[in-house]
């Protein structure tokens, strides 16, 4: 089995969207999305779950500062169905 028909639908839509992430990881159609040094992404099932995420509030994994955080390099994302 070849490794893309292992990724969802959803991975297989963020990766279209983030070719240079270094990591897409989850299931679902709620992207949160850290636009830092490296681009991550993370999907949820819903926008609830992705907004409670630390990288949501400030705490990235992208390796980016508050500065980061404070011109919008992280967001949630609502990925085309």
């Amino acid at each position: 089995m070849r490794a893309s028909s292992r990724r969802s639908v959803w991975q297989r839509r963020a990766r279209k969207l983030w070719p240079d992430a270094i990591r897409i990881e989850g299931d679902g159609p709620f992207a949160l999305v850290t636009l830092c040094r490296d681009v991550v992404v993370s999907l949820w099932a819903t926008r609830e779950d992705a907004e409670r995420q630390p990288a949501y509030r400030g705490a990235c994994v992208g390796g980016c500062s508050a500065q980061a955080f404070a011109e919008n390099k992280h967001a949630v994302v609502d990925l085309p169905r």
